[in-house]
């Protein structure tokens, strides 16, 4: 929850101080730490073979197929 929480709060400064290169790659650390913790919880919950069902459905929709 403080990855998701900081990643919030780096977008709210980055409205105001675009100019800052840095906001973007933490704001990029943040959300890739989410995404492995909510891989991780998804896969221990529903196993494998359901999370990469939901995966494979995943990148059909976003590909179009």
């Amino acid at each position: 929850m403080r990855d998701l929480r900081s990643a919030k709060t780096t977008i709210q400064i980055l409205k105001v101080d675009k100019g800052n290169p840095e906001h973007l790659s933490r704001i990029e650390e943040f959300l890739e730490n989410i995404e492995f913790y909510v891989t991780h919880i998804a896969q221990t919950r529903f196993g494998a073979q359901t999370f990469n069902n939901w995966m494979d459905r995943l990148r059909d929709e976003k590909t179009g197929s």
